[in-house]
């Protein structure tokens, strides 16, 4: 099984939400079965799995209103704050920006193994998020706080 969808797993099993997970392996679903096709039944189910992870205490346990296409923002966002290139950030979200025009016509290295490093970091520093293991080292900045960290 591919590194970064075990981490995955272990971050739901951990979380109490595995069995959330589809008979697939499909973990936004509706039917258990196969990919979403129902966004908006999905994003309601999300949103009550937050609610009672206590993502909303400061609005009186009522999640703020937000959108899928939030989170592509913030993995963008975040991965820049990992120091990951915006080309690479770019090459991940599937932009044009710095390959526009006659770049993009000369430009074509895939960066395959670029984005592959930034997913496998950007997969650590939510595995921080979500385990606690910030909060547990006091880090004053975002950037000390997601830097990788060895593995054994």
């Amino acid at each position: 099984m591919h590194r970064g969808m075990s981490a995955f797993h272990a971050i739901l099993e951990a979380r109490g939400l595995f069995g959330s997970v589809g008979a697939k392996g499909f973990v936004f679903t509706t039917t258990g079965h196969s990919p979403v096709g129902g966004y908006s039944r999905a994003k309601e189910r999300i949103d009550v799995v937050m609610e009672r992870l206590g993502a909303g205490k400061k609005q009186g346990n009522k999640i703020p209103p937000w959108r899928f296409h939030d989170l592509r923002r913030t993995m963008a966002t975040g991965r820049a704050r990992l120091k990951i290139p915006l080309p690479v950030i770019e090459k991940i979200l599937a932009h044009s920006g710095t390959f526009a025009g006659i770049v993009g016509v000369y430009q074509l290295h895939s960066f395959a193994a670029e984005k592959a490093e930034a997913l496998e970091k950007w997969g650590n520093a939510v595995e921080k998020l979500v385990s606690g293991e910030i909060q547990k080292t006091g880090c004053r900045h975002v950037e000390q706080c997601f830097a990788s960290r060895k593995r054994g």
